[in-house]
């Protein structure tokens, strides 16, 4: 399943524009991995 974010337009004058805290790369990144021994 992909999923990814949009954001078109601008913001409300009452947001506050701070940089936002993020999650860390290693709890939103994952990389397909498979072992072809067990495909077989």
């Amino acid at each position: 399943m992909s999923m990814f974010g949009l954001r078109v337009g601008y913001t409300h004058p009452s947001v506050n524009l701070e940089i936002q805290p993020r999650l860390l790369q290693a709890a939103v990144l994952h990389r397909e991995t498979y072992r072809l021994e067990v495909q077989e």
